[in-house]
């Protein structure tokens, strides 16, 4: 709703046991250390948005300030494999 949809850009990261080559527009990054807020949910894929925002609202109205860094999702199924298909997955979200 913010950004329009040709400056939309994505992250996508895998934890990796060890060090790899990379080439292009693959990098290695490491997640910045700090405090984040965290929210576990297990959501049908159509209720991201909703989630984000009440996590963000819920930051704010409990004194917590955004750390400009990215949040991020940690997915822990395939949802396509849940008998409900939903996410099991935590939002984080950088906070000071």
């Amino acid at each position: 709703k913010v950004t329009a949809p040709d400056k939309v850009r994505i992250h996508a990261c895998m934890l990796l046991d060890e060090p790899i080559k990379t080439d292009g527009e693959i990098s290695p990054e490491t997640l910045p250390k700090g405090k984040y807020i965290v929210g576990s949910f297990c959501i049908e894929i159509n209720e991201f948005e909703k989630a984000w925002n009440g996590l963000f609202l819920w930051m704010k109205e409990n004194g917590y300030k955004f750390r400009r860094s990215n949040p991020y999702e940690i997915y822990h199924n395939n949802f396509k494999e849940h008998p409900e298909k939903k996410c099991i997955v935590d939002f984080c979200i950088p906070i000071l």
